[in-house]
C-alpha cells in the first residue's frame, strides 16, 4: 500500500475518497489531472488497482468499498469509471459476496469489463434482470450481458443458452459467432450432445521463474529449451514453448494421462501461424496447416537471430485464489499453469484440428516473466485436446 504522510498506510476506502477529491477534467486524448492533485491521483490509483490489497477482505468490507467504488463515475470523467471498473472487478476475483448489492447498479450504469467476470457470484434476481435487459433494443450492450449472464452459470442460465443454441432468439442477429460461444468467456461451452463442458482445469498454480525460488525447488517444467528439432517451414532450430514432466505430484490435476507435454515452438515462424504438437512423442504434428502464404526462405538472411534469454527451468508457485464457484486468480503474475485463462484479448480456444472440439487450456507465459534479458511483450497460451494428444500455443499482445 502507499504511505500517508503520517506515514500509516492508506486504505482502499481512503483511496477511493481521495479519487473523489482529485481535481481532473477530461482532455481530447486523456485525462487532464490538475497540478498540485497529480501526486495524489496517482498514490491512489496505485492502490486500488493493486489486487493484493483486496485478498482477507471480510464480505462486509467489500461491499462498503463496492458502494463507494460506484460513487466515483457520479459526474466523474472517464479515468474514474475505469478505476471503478478495476475495483470492481478485483471484489469479485477475491472477496465472495461483494457486489451482491450493487448488481443492479453495476448493469444500469455499464460499470464492468466486456469479460464479465464481476457477475461470477451474481444471483437469480440479477440473472432474471439480465434476461429482461436481452429482451429489449439496446443493440449496443447485449454481447455483455451475454457475457454475464454466461458467467452466473446457474440451471437457468445454462438452460437458457442450451435453448438458443438449437434456436437462437430473434434479437440476436449477429453472423461472425453463434449465441452460445459467449459462454466461453466464462470458460465452459456446450458438447455436441448439448452437455455443459469446461474448458479449463479447476486446480491452478502460478508459475515462477527458477531464478526467484531456491536451487533445490528446481521443478519439472522448461520454457523455450532449445531441442534437436528443425522447423518444418523455414528449417530453423526450433524450442519448445512448454515442456512438462507430469511426474511432479502437484501435477495431478492436470488429469491428462500423457506422461510429458512438449509444445514445438519456432522463434521465427510462430508469430505467423500456429504449430500444433503430437503430445505423445513432442513432433510436429500432421494437422499443422500450411502457412498462409509461401515464406521467403531468405526472410531473415542479414537479421540478427532472435533468442531468448530464458531460464531453463519454471517452478509452480502459489495455489490460486479460489473464488465462488469458479476460476483460480493470481497476483502480480500472468504466468499459471491450470486455471481459468487471463485474455489479453478477448477468449480464443482454439478448435482441435481432430475432433473439432474447443481445446483445453492448459497454461500461460508471459515471455517478460522468464526472459529478464529480451525485450519481448506478449503472452503465450497453450492448449490441449487430451482425447486426441495435441498441443498448440496462441500469442496474444496487448
Amino acid at each position: 500500500m502507499i504511505a500517508k504522510r503520517d506515514s500509516s498506510p492508506l486504505n482502499i476506502l481512503e483511496a477511493i475518497s481521495i479519487l473523489h477529491r482529485v481535481r481532473t477534467k477530461d482532455g481530447p486524448h486523456h485525462v487532464i489531472i490538475i497540478d498540485e492533485d497529480e501526486s495524489l491521483f496517482r498514490q491512489a490509483s496505485i492502490v486500488v488497482s493493486d489486487e493484493a490489497n483486496y485478498p482477507g477482505l471480510c464480505k462486509e468490507q467489500g461491499q462498503a468499498i463496492a458502494r463507494q467504488a460506484i460513487t466515483l463515475v457520479e459526474h466523474k470523467p472517464s479515468m474514474q469509471r475505469y478505476l471503478c471498473h478495476t475495483i470492481l472487478e478485483a471484489l469479485a476475483k477475491y472477496v465472495p459476496g461483494a457486489l451482491e448489492e450493487v448488481y443492479p447498479q453495476i448493469l444500469e450504469q455499464n460499470l464492468f469489463f466486456d469479460s464479465g467476470l464481476v457477475f461470477q457470484d451474481a444471483q437469480a434476481d440479477t440473472r432474471d434482470l439480465l434476461l429482461s435487459l436481452l429482451e429489449t433494443k439496446n443493440k449496443d450492450m447485449k454481447r455483455k450481458w451475454l457475457t454475464a449472464l454466461a458467467w452466473i452459470r446457474d440451471e437457468v442460465a445454462v438452460e437458457t443458452f442450451r435453448a438458443w443454441r438449437l434456436t437462437p432468439p430473434i434479437w440476436y442477429q449477429s453472423t461472425d459467432r453463434p449465441i452460445e460461444s459467449f459462454t466461453r468467456y466464462a470458460g465452459w461451452e456446450f458438447t455436441t450432445e448439448g452437455a455443459v463442458r469446461d474448458l479449463y482445469f479447476h486446480d491452478g498454480y502460478e508459475l515462477l521463474s527458477h531464478g526467484l525460488v531456491e536451487e533445490e525447488q528446481a521443478g519439472s517444467m522448461k520454457v523455450f529449451q532449445k531441442i534437436d528439432q528443425t522447423c518444418c517451414w523455414c528449417g530453423r532450430p526450433m524450442v519448445t514453448g512448454l515442456d512438462i514432466d507430469q511426474s511432479e505430484d502437484k501435477l495431478s490435476f492436470l488429469t491428462t494421462h500423457i506422461p510429458r507435454l512438449r509444445f514445438l515452438f519456432c522463434i521465427n515462424c510462430s508469430v505467423q501461424e500456429n504449430i500444433f504438437s503430437n503430445l505423445t512423442d513432442g513432433g510436429w504434428s500432421k494437422h499443422t496447416p500450411h502457412p498462409p502464404y509461401p515464406l521467403n526462405p531468405h526472410y531473415w538472411e542479414g537479421m540478427e537471430e532472435c533468442t531468448l534469454q530464458a531460464r531453463e527451468h519454471v517452478v509452480l508457485g502459489n495455489r490460486g485464489h479460489a473464488t465462488g464457484r469458479y476460476g483460480r486468480y493470481w497476483i502480480g503474475s500472468n504466468s499459471q499453469l491450470g486455471g481459468l485463462p487471463q485474455w489479453v484479448q478477448e477468449p480464443d480456444y482454439p478448435q482441435c484440428p481432430s475432433c473439432k472440439q474447443c481445446m483445453l487450456y492448459l497454461g500461460q507465459v508471459e515471455i517478460g516473466d522468464v526472459d529478464s534479458e529480451n525485450d519481448g511483450s506478449g503472452v503465450l497460451f497453450f492448449f490441449l485436446c487430451p482425447t486426441c494428444q495435441l498441443g498448440v500455443y496462441d500469442i496474444q499482445c496487448t
